[in-house]
């Protein structure tokens, strides 16, 4: 399980909004029957001229890491503008708590955080995909990336590439970010928990958010159910129903 926040902007990135999510290590939604919190690793993944980077990844609490302050501290220093991505992990998929299983996970010119159930999920995949940890959302990735190639489209990679899991496993929800720099990608299932499996977008200044967990007083809207929201360049908003 994880919680997932993401926004592309044209003025420089509020670090408050990444201070806050961490919040959500100590006290964010799960799944019923589970403690509420994520506190098994964090990461914050942003993009500059050169492509995606990581401002920092933690194993443990972001709540207790100093790191994480640090990370925000750079992303508020260096200016940061364009997509940032920020996830914190709760380890219930099997996958140790390992800096290599902390999402964001980057493969250039992609950013990816991906939230879901799929323990066993190990599909093959060329010696240029193969994970650098042990968590299935990084195979899921792979998936993602080698569907993108064959396609040469983001948007119909991503399609093929649920379709894909959604064959291979028993669905039980999923919420996918994703980036390629200059778009936003947000794909929700709601599955078996419409507050949990959710995603929700809204405008702050010259920003899009993306959450999981609407913190903030904003006009926020629901991504629906089986729908892949696209956010651009210029920030437009475009809700495609792909479920």
């Amino acid at each position: 399980m994880s919680r997932l926040l993401a926004f592309l902007t044209r003025e420089n990135a509020d670090d408050g909004l990444l201070l806050d999510f961490r919040a959500l290590s100590e006290d964010g939604r799960t799944l019923p029957g589970s403690k509420r919190g994520h506190r098994a690793g964090w990461g914050i993944a942003y993009y500059d001229a050169n492509g995606p980077h990581y401002a920092g990844r933690g194993i443990g609490n972001a709540f207790e890491d100093f790191r994480y302050v640090d990370a925000c501290r750079l992303v508020k220093g260096n200016g940061v503008r364009g997509c940032l991505l920020s996830h914190l992990r709760k380890a219930d998929d099997g996958a140790p708590e390992d800096i290599s299983n902390t999402q964001p996970f980057i493969r250039h010119p992609y950013t990816f955080a991906h939230d879901a159930r799929l323990r066993t999920y190990q599909p093959e995949l060329p010696a240029d995909l193969q994970p650098k940890g042990a968590t299935p959302s990084e195979f899921f990735f792979g998936v993602v990336l080698r569907r993108i190639e064959e396609a040469k489209n983001v948007v119909e990679g991503l399609v093929r590439a649920i379709g894909d899991v959604r064959s291979a496993c028993e669905s039980t929800g999923m919420a996918i970010l994703m980036s390629d720099g200059a778009h936003l990608y947000a794909f929700r299932e709601a599955g078996i928990d419409e507050t949990y499996y959710y995603f929700c977008y809204g405008r702050r200044g010259q920003s899009v958010l993306v959450s999981q967990e609407p913190r903030w007083e904003l006009e926020w809207e629901e991504v629906p159910s089986g729908a892949l929201l696209v956010v651009g360049p210029n920030l437009t908003c475009d809700i495609r129903q792909i479920l």
